[in-house]
């Protein structure tokens, strides 16, 4: 499935240049809702047509900022709803196979309001289930805050099973902050439907997007990791500068997944 570097629509188009000149597919992230609200949703996707080269290989990361599928209140439903709806709109006219989503969860939510890991499931499960879903558009449920891979384990199995597309995004940089399990039991618990990984560096306490090796994020255990389980998802460099794709590609050639992922050489990056 390849390499892919980020874009957001709001900022520097440099990214995609950079995507072009090394052959990288893109990763339209809308993760901003806001920016779902400036214009109509048809200009905005038009919009990234023009800029998006004819060919290029795309994902689309859905809006998650404020959203919430398991709300109580009707109106933040609605919005999440419209959001949600509004994204995966955008990956159908860009030709995108997949959006990539939140959970939503949190170990505060749930504290809140006392529901269980299986009930929170459960609701993220219903919301999907109401959700009308463009046709050749994968849903991909991303880890942020879950300490745990089964939660989004279980929920992809059971939006299988009623029938909805449904694979998984591993963040390593994600679980490297908010899970204490190793980056192994992730790729081992998702593997059955693991298609994409989400990758940047950071300390353990913010998510700061750093290159990757810059860092503390076990990048050695995440590659031996899917080696040993025979596993090459599309690898999404999250990433908000030029420079740290740059030095991000030389990592990756360094710990030889340039050759792996793409079918590149050593050559420069």
């Amino acid at each position: 499935m390849g390499i892919y570097a980020c874009h957001r629509p709001w900022a520097s188009v440099e990214s995609i240049a950079f995507a072009a000149k090394h052959g990288l597919g893109l990763n339209v992230d809308l993760w901003l809702p806001q920016y779902l609200d400036e214009r109509p949703t048809a200009e905005i996707a038009a919009a990234l047509r023009e800029r998006i080269p004819p060919g290029m290989p795309l994902s689309v990361h859905g809006a998650f900022l404020d959203l919430s599928f398991t709300s109580k209140d009707r109106r933040i439903q609605e919005v999440s709803r419209l959001r949600v709806e509004q994204s995966l709109q955008i990956a159908e006219a860009l030709g995108a196979p997949c959006a990539v989503f939140h959970t939503g969860y949190s170990e505060g939510l749930l504290k809140w309001t006392q529901w269980s890991a299986g009930e929170y499931a459960g609701l993220v499960c219903e919301f999907w289930q109401r959700m009308s879903i463009p046709e050749g558009v994968e849903i991909v449920l991303e880890n942020a805050e879950e300490e745990m891979p089964e939660l989004l384990r279980e929920m992809a199995v059971a939006l299988r099973q009623s029938g909805i597309p449904v694979s998984v995004c591993f963040d390593v940089a994600h679980a490297h902050i908010f899970s204490p399990h190793p980056v192994s039991r992730w790729v081992s618990e998702l593997a059955e439907h693991l298609r994409w990984c989400h990758l940047s560096d950071n300390d353990g306490q913010v998510d700061s997007h750093l290159a990757l090796g810059t860092g503390g994020v076990d990048f050695t255990g995440f590659f031996a990791a899917l080696k040993q389980r025979e596993l090459a998802p599309g690898l999404i460099l999250e990433l908000d500068d030029v420079g740290a794709l740059s030095e991000s590609l030389c990592f990756l050639r360094d710990v030889g997944a340039w050759r792996e992922w793409a079918g590149w050489g050593d050559g420069e990056c």
